[in-house]
């Protein structure tokens, strides 16, 4: 429902913020082209067109509205959660599997690259909820996983976001198989 919907950006930043759909709205609107791929892509799928999609986003850069949040000097890390949620099962806390939002982190250098994207449509289109409806992290040059789906909350850090999919998942490294070839990054699901 957008009218309870929040963006809401806090930590390490001057002025936290949360902004309703109709003040994101009024932000500077902006539009890129971006291929996204699935980091499992293994080249020969043929399922989703190979893991690969083309699309025209359009929503509003992240750099300007991080920079009027003013973030402080000793930021690391700007973490962006969904509004879905995940079990965590491998890392229980007292025995017990809890539930934590999904959440990706970038540098704060990254975050604040001028082609990071805040998007609400696709092809001239408001996103879908597949697509992440109603505001979708887009990080132009990174794998699918990266981009954020169904995104209501940006926390700034001072150090390392450890959510599971930044401490443990897609982060295997494997030799290859031929002799002396370098080693290559894998995808990896724990």
């Amino acid at each position: 429902d957008l009218a309870d919907w929040r963006l809401r950006i806090s930590g390490y930043v001057e002025n936290p913020t949360s902004l309703t759909w109709e003040e994101l709205r009024r932000l500077p609107v902006a539009e890129t082209a971006v291929t996204i791929e699935c980091s499992g892509n293994g080249g020969n799928s043929t399922l989703m067109n190979g893991l690969v999609s083309n699309g025209v986003w359009r929503g509003h850069f992240l750099s300007p509205l991080l920079r009027s949040c003013g973030v402080k000097p000793e930021a690391r890390e700007v973490v962006f959660f969904g509004a879905d949620t995940e079990r965590e099962q491998k890392w229980p806390v007292n025995g017990k599997p809890f539930t934590a939002p999904h959440g990706r982190s970038l540098f704060v250098q990254d975050a604040l690259d001028d082609k990071v994207m805040l998007a609400t449509h696709l092809n001239g289109e408001r996103l879908s909820q597949a697509q992440g409806f109603p505001l979708r992290l887009i990080v132009p040059g990174w794998y699918g996983m990266a981009q954020v789906k169904w995104l209501d909350r940006i926390v700034v850090l001072d150090r390392r976001y450890e959510g599971q999919h930044m401490a443990r998942n897609y982060h295997a490294v494997r030799q290859s198989g031929e002799s002396g070839a370098p080693l290559v990054l894998e995808t990896s699901i724990s």
